[in-house]
């Protein structure tokens, strides 16, 4: 008898991880869609900004510099200044 009582405490711990681990998992499920909603919030606000930046941009008429205009930019410059100290 007394093994009986062993494999049903055993039964009952196992039980008790199970449910740790359900609950562990319905958290983990709930941070994941929480992250996805923050990360369509951010493009959402990436994209509005843009979108007025552009507005204002083009109320102006000033230009637009994105990082890859300006990587190019420095790229020529770096190469003028090369071949000048040359």
């Amino acid at each position: 008898m007394p093994e009986d009582v062993g494999f049903s405490h055993m039964d009952d711990h196992l039980d008790r991880i199970e449910d740790r681990l359900s609950r562990m998992e319905g958290k983990i499920d709930a941070l994941v869609t929480g992250l996805a909603v923050h990360g369509e919030r951010i493009t959402r606000i990436e994209t509005w900004r843009d979108d007025h930046q552009k507005v204002e941009d083009d109320r102006t008429g000033r230009e637009r510099w994105t990082i890859g205009t300006l990587v190019a930019v420095a790229s020529v410059a770096a190469l003028a200044i090369g071949l000048v100290l040359r």
